[in-house]
């Protein structure tokens, strides 16, 4: 009887300290809705409640109260974050207007169309627009490329940041203000640029980021670009379903630690659909409920101009808009395409 006990004793002290080190895998995380000294408080409590249980005294449902008393924060709190997060802009009035300002830091962006559609394009632009100046409507910050497909020309973004050095400098000359630090060679020099070309690379890379992104605090935009021409060279489906879900979580992670937005672009592939064949975004529907906003964008064969559709957002319906890719880089076209 009294071996039985002590067995009995044995196993639920295993289940104890199991659930513990279960739980214990995320109090290392950090979130940016925590302080500092609150993070200190539930470590601390954390290993106390862990040494308890490898002692053999406590619970592991008082590990789940220490939990659960520090994880808390009202709906409105969150919102409100949510609303004053900074953004980083297009340059297409209209979209700009109907994403509140830009593309948002703290989420993922997807970029989404074929060939020529303007993906790329819009990815140099966002690299140059996160520096603008504050007193512009940027944030004077830094962006980090990650080209997979050779897509990524200095010579386009050369050309994009001269002419927005041009214009910012004479928009603050009818302000009588000066502009010092948005110039060219600095334009360039706070762009890095990384290329990769399979999924362990790019694992490799979105892991690192948090070195990088601890060493500098002005870095504000990721840009992987492409996203889906990486992992659809993956044959299995499992496998590609798996990388594309780790990578995603771990930037959604960063965006959030760090107050950063995410630019990733996807291509587009076909779909049987009961007797139907569809264009449709690649990568599936696993992969949409990942990514926060999706831009859809294409080119209008009879006119010259491009069309961007917003097609996941929180913060407004489907709208299109059109835009124009001119040698200055990005510009907005005035009416309304579709809704």
């Amino acid at each position: 009887m009294n071996s039985a006990k002590a067995k009995e004793s044995c196993n639920s002290c295993k289940l104890n300290r199991c659930m513990c080190l279960m739980l214990a895998g995320s109090a290392g995380c950090t979130n940016s809705l925590f302080s500092n000294e609150m993070q200190e408080k539930l470590d601390e409590k954390t290993e106390n409640c862990m040494r308890q249980l490898q002692n053999g005294k406590g619970n592991a449902m008082n590990f789940v109260k220490v939990k659960g008393a520090m994880f808390q924060t009202s709906a409105f709190t969150y919102w409100r974050k949510e609303e004053e997060s900074k953004k980083i802009i297009s340059l297409i009035k209209d979209l700009d207007e109907n994403l509140l300002g830009g593309i948002s830091l703290r989420l993922i962006t997807e970029l989404c169309g074929g060939s020529g559609s303007g993906k790329t394009q819009l990815c140099l632009q966002f690299c140059i627009n996160v520096q603008l100046p504050e007193e512009a409507g940027g944030l004077g910050s830094k962006a980090y490329y990650v080209d997979t497909n050779q897509g990524f020309s200095p010579y386009r973004l050369k050309e994009i940041a001269k002419h927005m050095e041009t214009r910012c400098h004479q928009t603050f000359q009818k302000f009588h203000k000066q502009c010092t630090d948005f110039k060219l060679e600095n334009i360039l020099q706070n762009i890095s640029y990384v290329y990769c070309n399979n999924y362990k690379d790019l694992m490799a890379i979105v892991l690192n980021l948090r070195n990088i992104l601890n060493e500098d605090k002005k870095l504000k935009l990721i840009v992987i670009d492409s996203f889906s021409f990486i992992l659809r060279q993956l044959e299995d489906v499992s496998l590609r379903t798996r990388v594309n879900y780790e990578i995603l979580t771990d930037l959604q992670n960063l965006a959030l630690e760090f107050d950063i937005a995410i630019i990733i672009t996807n291509e587009l592939t076909t779909r049987c659909i009961g007797n139907n064949w569809l264009v449709c975004p690649a990568l599936g529907e696993s992969h949409a409920h990942k990514i926060n906003t999706r831009l859809l964008l294409s080119r209008d064969p009879n006119e010259d101009y491009h069309i961007v559709l917003i097609e996941k957002s929180v913060l407004c319906d489907k709208l299109a808009f059109r835009f124009k890719i001119k040698p200055g880089g990005i510009r907005s076209v005035l009416h309304r395409a579709t809704e």
